[in-house]
């Protein structure tokens, strides 16, 4: 609790390219209105080349709710 009072992120690898870790760190925002939304964030990834059509929760069946 006491790392999500501080603002506390786990580390990014190194290997991260600066364009990702962008976008990760605008996703930590503690301002709502700063974070970008899942339709930015496909927009983002997509064209740099994350294809999301393959991702693997597609595996599984999400149940939905009631």
């Amino acid at each position: 609790m006491v790392g999500f009072l501080q603002n506390a992120r786990p580390p990014l690898p190194s290997s991260c390219p600066p364009v990702l870790r962008k976008l990760i760190h605008r996703c930590w925002s503690r301002q709502p209105e700063k974070r970008p939304d899942f339709e930015e964030i496909v927009g983002f990834l997509e064209p740099q080349g994350f294809n999301l059509s393959n991702a693997p929760w597609k595996l599984y069946e999400i149940p939905q709710l009631k």
